[in-house]
């Protein structure tokens, strides 16, 4: 099955940067287990990614809930990406959608403290698909 153009473009979605992956070659992958010592990736925490009748619950763990009228503040990490791409990023883990942010290959982005649970995960996000922060 393919995706329409409108909603998927194939090069971003095959070559953007995959996170909250260790490894999967020949792709970039970017997880906070690689690059701080041998026993790193034993010592990270599980990202919590999973369903209930409450919802889907993306990265559960994280500081940042993307509700609609998110503010990010000067000390986020993804301050200067809109918050739709950031809700893109969380729900795939990568980048789907054309123009892929500036500084992308570098892999600069961190969804790491970012949140979000959803009614559906339908691609685009309907408007009453984000649910309220149902808290910790």
């Amino acid at each position: 099955m393919r995706a329409p153009s409108r909603l998927i473009d194939a090069e971003v979605a095959t070559t953007s940067m995959l996170y909250f992956t260790h490894r999967r070659d020949p792709r970039r992958t970017d997880d906070l287990a690689v690059g701080w010592g041998s026993n790193s990736q034993y010592r990270t925490k599980f990202h919590r990614f999973y369903d209930d009748p409450d919802g889907l619950h993306l990265n559960w763990d994280g500081a940042q809930y993307l509700e609609d009228g998110y503010r990010a503040s000067e000390q986020d990490a993804n301050a200067d990406l809109p918050l739709e791409r950031r809700r893109e990023l969380l729900l795939h883990r990568y980048f789907v959608i054309a123009p892929l942010p500036a500084d992308e290959d570098k892999g600069d982005w961190f969804p790491y403290g970012d949140r979000l649970t959803l009614r559906t995960a339908t691609w685009p996000l309907e408007a009453d698909a984000v649910l309220p922060d149902p808290g910790h």
